[in-house]
């Protein structure tokens, strides 16, 4: 559904209802605007001074549903409303009942009587039909209305506006007597003691009961194009998706079954089996007999960001378990208003299988939906129709994104959509768009008065073919190319990219510096300034600058440039790309001395909500007086400790104390020249005075609610790192002597598992992780959204994140795949994809195109050169040694060609030479290649299906060949997919750029006949 009308009725007391309504009030009746609602009063004869008002600025509809909230202005006294669709404006005979419309359907509710009448009108100015009567409690407090036609199908209920909205209909039927367009009428009016009366209205809403809100022509026997570009939106701003972390959690399942509510004889699982998205799937499982399996998903406020009026596009995919048959699954979308009552709802019905399914067996369902004015809810919904007890389905990585303005009406051709790389020897590369869109009106003349036409906007292309969405690319605008061949016409040529060319520029900082600003705090000092810096820069959002104070004893020594406070990983340097840090105090000698001023640190100061701070130190023996490592202060003749202060005892024992007490005393030694971060977590609304949490070196190792109030004299006006600063007189007490950085802090409470990670990340550049764990680790460092995420399960460990400063996030992403000789690309409904070494392995053919279904032949051209040979190549395992593997028996045959070397920060020599072995298989000798075949499926519809589906690295048959062809049979697998139109009716054509099947491709695989069999066929992988 989508929305026809809405009124909100705001405005001041006294204020006239909005232009979309004409009044036609009776003698001494009126209406205005109070408390945000409409009101309607009555005059003061019986039943002749009616109130009314006719919403003649709504679009007339004959199919709607109109949804309302009215409350009466008394309960205890006979009172009349009525509402109605389906109007014509015009009121009935005053001798029978003026405050009836002459057309259309309404309710007439009487609070005082217990009950409300269904009627129809035919258009005479005569009585109207009761179509029934139905008994309801009229509460005080009002009640909702929803009333719906549709053909010469009635539907009405009423339910108290305090309660939940019933299921059932309190009255359904058929009439006919008023079948053409209208709007809608609004009545009150009073009884038989002729004493005036009030009726007030709020949030009506009518809705169309189309199904989409899109055109829904195109050229015969071919998908609609559906071609969205977000215009209402800043280029690349979260207002582009609806949906962001960390809420995406209940997409991907990563928040377990959170939030989720399992329908009637429905049980919920997590599965890791083959997730589309993350690394959890959720299951449902059908409970008792044959029946639907349901879910549905609640979010609300702070959960979504919601814009009225914006088209959004949904997929939801869904696959059943192993072994069990495809169902039908209905895919609902319902927007609600702030009482949780249901505006409306869009579905999808479909079946697994159906549509756009890969090659793992998910199908992606998909379906547009408006955003209403009101709407502060939405609500998912998945029902698996006839599932058989203890039958399971999967759903997971559901998305909703705006989708925009539809321009697919004004496309004149397609140059082509492309996806893919140019060999299986070479990365994918960034995918090019382009469309060419007519421009009479000039709504698309660049910043002319049309759209607000610019780069980088969203920009969606979705085939739309017998009902079903299928995905075809995601990207975003480069350029608008304007032609104006004549007077008054014009084209536009719109191209796009996707996002890998935006990865490609974006850049990631080190390992360590991304894990940090990953947590988002609202200032962070990593201090790797160069030698002659004097002040540290914050790199989490602007301003806050630290100086480098100097005693007025003279400098103590240090400076920036120091070795690093961060601990040196197995890559033989620390997890900041070998960066330096901060050292203060080498030489004290008659009070000389050094701190760094955190004053204008944004967040240093902030104990009046939640905060934490963090900084890594290293200082070492003899230690004969306290260190002061970190001080919040009220400066003044005293210089009052009011915050938190960390000091070393000359035990070298750390201590953590508020000017009413100790928080924390360790009871071991830190000045020991060793690597140590500490962190601290303060909590103003837990308790009387708080609670402070320590970290050291990512363990927790005080939890306390404090005693005494740890601001007594007040919030802290200056704080400061490297001993007590006395600015009044720029002497410095109890100076820190050692090395100090990557000093954060945040408005909100740490919690222990990112303060784990950031030790891990310091300490050790990372968890163990596989290709896949760092790919998806990687993107997530960049914010990209995990719902637009897919990676496949990591097969090769590698070793510790190490990346220089500013990074390709593209390049970096690419390498690790690498490294498990996987493949990176951009799926058709923008997501990045990563496939990992397995993905192609005793893969057996999605499709089969023979006979009538077979490519055009014109374009199909085998080709065998050497410009892929190669039969020696040197691989290199970081940290470890260099081998050359080679392929004598190739070199024998066509002399000696030599590959590009391959670097592998990976943990196992063995796996690096078979690395090589891998590579050499499918260069040592020429393979015959097809790098183009092109289908044209207008003349045959059974090629649709399978066509829109198609994904790279899928596995095709294309069989029935010419007999001058290599073989009757082509076995290949998909590298590129071209979608264009061709010809002056712009047929739409798919060209596909395959790459062989090898024998590599087929191994051993102890859980699948016949792979089971460990001979000549089935070689051992890895």
């Amino acid at each position: 559904m989508r929305i026809n009308f809405y009124e909100q009725f705001t405005g001041t007391n006294g204020d006239p209802w909005s232009a979309s309504w004409t009044s036609a009030h009776r003698t001494g009746a009126s209406s205005d605007i109070q408390g945000n609602a409409g009101r309607l009063r009555t005059g003061t004869s019986a039943y002749t001074t009616a109130a009314r008002q006719h919403a003649s600025g709504m679009t007339a509809v004959a199919d709607c549903e109109l949804l309302v909230r009215y409350t009466p202005g008394t309960v205890a006294a006979e009172s009349h409303t009525v509402v109605g669709i389906r109007g014509s404006g015009v009121w009935g005979d005053p001798s029978i009942n003026d405050a009836f419309p002459a057309a259309g359907y309404f309710l007439e509710i009487n609070p005082q009587g217990g009950d409300y009448t269904v009627r129809a009108a035919n258009g005479v100015l005569v009585a109207s039909t009761v179509l029934a009567t139905v008994t309801k409690t009229i509460p005080a407090g009002g009640v909702w209305i929803r009333l719906r036609a549709e053909g010469t199908a009635i539907s009405a209920k009423v339910w108290s506006a305090a309660g939940s909205e019933p299921a059932a209909w309190d009255y359904t039927g058929t009439n006919s007597a008023t079948t053409a367009a209208g709007r809608v009428q609004l009545a009150g009016n009073n009884g038989a003691d002729a004493a005036q009366r009030t009726h007030t209205y709020d949030e009506l809403t009518v809705t169309y009961l189309t199904a989409s809100p899109l055109a829904q022509t195109g050229m015969p026997g071919q998908p609609i194009p559906r071609l969205g570009v977000v215009f209402d939106a800043a280029p690349l701003s979260d207002a582009v998706v609806l949906l962001r972390d960390p809420f995406a959690a209940y997409s991907t399942m990563e928040a377990g079954v959170a939030g989720w509510v399992a329908g009637a004889n429905t049980t919920f699982d997590i599965s890791t089996r083959k997730p589309f998205a993350g690394a959890n799937s959720l299951t449902l499982t059908r409970s008792g007999s044959t029946g639907a399996a349901s879910a549905s998903l609640v979010l609300g406020a702070g959960e979504i960001t919601l814009a009225a009026g914006r088209l959004c596009l949904l997929w939801v995919p869904v696959r059943p378990a192993a072994g069990v048959a495809n169902r039908t699954v209905t895919v609902t979308s319902t927007w609600q208003n702030s009482a949780s009552v249901d505006l409306y709802t869009d579905s999808q019905v479909q079946a697994e299988g159906a549509g756009y399914t890969n090659s793992d067996g998910w199908t992606m369902i998909g379906l547009f939906t408006e955003i209403p004015a009101t709407a502060v809810r939405w609500k998912l919904g998945a029902s698996v129709a006839g599932a058989a007890a203890g039958e399971a389905h999967h759903v997971d990585g559901w998305k909703i994104h705006y989708f925009g303005v539809d321009l697919g009406q004004r496309l004149r051709a397609r140059p082509g959509e492309r996806r893919g790389r140019s060999s299986d020897q070479d990365n994918f590369e960034a995918s090019e768009f382009s469309w060419v869109l007519a421009n009479g009106d000039g709504q698309l003349t660049p910043d002319g008065a049309g759209y607000d036409v610019d780069i980088r906007q969203r920009v969606t292309l979705v085939a739309d073919y017998a009902g079903t969405l299928y995905p075809i690319c995601v990207g975003y605008a480069t350029g608008w190319y304007q032609s104006i061949p004549g007077h008054g016409w014009s084209e536009v040529e719109l191209r796009a990219v996707d996002a890998f060319r935006l990865l490609s520029k974006r850049r990631i900082p080190p390992p360590y510096r991304a894990q940090v600003l990953l947590t988002g705090p609202r200032s962070y000092y990593p201090c790797v300034e160069p030698q002659e810096s004097t002040a540290a820069g914050n790199i989490a959002g602007t301003g806050g600058m630290a100086q480098i104070l100097t005693s007025k004893y003279g400098w103590g020594g240090g400076g920036f440039g120091a070795d690093s406070v961060l601990p040196e990983t197995e890559m033989g340097r620390n997890s900041d790309a070998g960066s330096s840090s901060l050292a203060v105090n080498v030489d004290t000698t008659n009070g000389a001395g050094n701190v760094l001023d955190l004053t204008s640190a944004p967040g240093a100061l902030a104990l009046d909500g939640p905060w934490s701070m963090m900084l890594w130190f290293s200082t070492a023996p003899p230690i004969s007086i306290a260190r002061i490592l970190f001080r919040q202060i009220v400066p003044g003749f005293n210089d009052l400790l009011s915050g938190f202060q960390i000091q070393f005892e000359t035990s070298g024992a750390l201590k953590v104390i508020t000017p009413s007490e100790t928080v924390y005393t360790s009871g071991v030694n830190y000045v020991d020249g060793g690597y140590h971060n500490v962190v601290l977590t303060y909590d103003p609304t837990d308790g009387t005075w708080g609670r402070c949490r320590v970290y050291l070196d990512g363990g927790e190792v005080a939890n306390v609610a404090l005693t005494g109030n740890p601001l007594t004299w007040g919030m802290p006006a200056r704080a400061d790192l490297g001993g007590a600063w006395h600015p009044w007189s720029s002497v410095l007490d109890f100076h820190f002597q050692g090395r100090m950085g990557h000093v954060a802090f945040w408005n909100r409470i740490l919690p222990a598992g990112e303060i784990y990670a950031l030790d891990v990340v310091g300490r050790f550049g990372g968890f163990l992780e596989n290709e896949g764990n760092r790919v998806g680790g990687v993107l997530d460092l960049t914010d990209w959204p995990i719902v637009d995420t897919r990676i496949d399960v990591g097969l090769t460990d590698l070793l510790a994140r190490d990346w220089a400063e500013k990074t390709s996030v593209l390049g970096l992403a690419q390498a690790i795949t690498g490294y498990g000789a996987g493949e990176l690309y951009m799926g058709p409904d923008g997501a990045v994809v990563m496939r990992n070494r397995h993905h192609r392995v005793n893969r057996t053919s999605r499709y089969t195109f023979t006979g009538v279904m077979s490519p055009a032949k014109e374009d199909l051209r085998p080709a065998k050169d050497d410009s892929r040979l190669v039969n020696s190549t040197e691989v290199t395992r970081t940290t470890s040694g260099t081998i050359t593997v080679v392929d004598q028996t190739s070199i024998d045959t066509y002399e000696l060609a030599e590959g590009s070397s391959i670097e592998l920060a990976i943990r196992s020599d063995a796996e690096a030479e078979v690395h090589g072995l891998a590579k050499l298989a499918r260069t040592a000798a020429p393979k015959v290649r097809v790098e183009s075949v092109l289908f044209k499926p207008f003349a045959n519809a059974a090629l649709w299906q399978p066509l829109l589906s198609l994904e790279i690295g899928d596995r095709i048959t294309i069989g029935d060949l010419p007999s001058l062809a290599p073989g009757t049979t082509i076995e290949a697998f998909i590298e590129r997919i071209e979608h264009f139109t061709s010809g002056s009716i712009n047929t739409w054509c798919v060209r596909l750029q395959l790459s062989p099947v090898l024998p590599m491709h087929t191994m051993w695989q102890l859980d699948r006949a016949p792979y089971n069999k460990l001979d000549a066929g089935n070689p051992l992988g890895f």
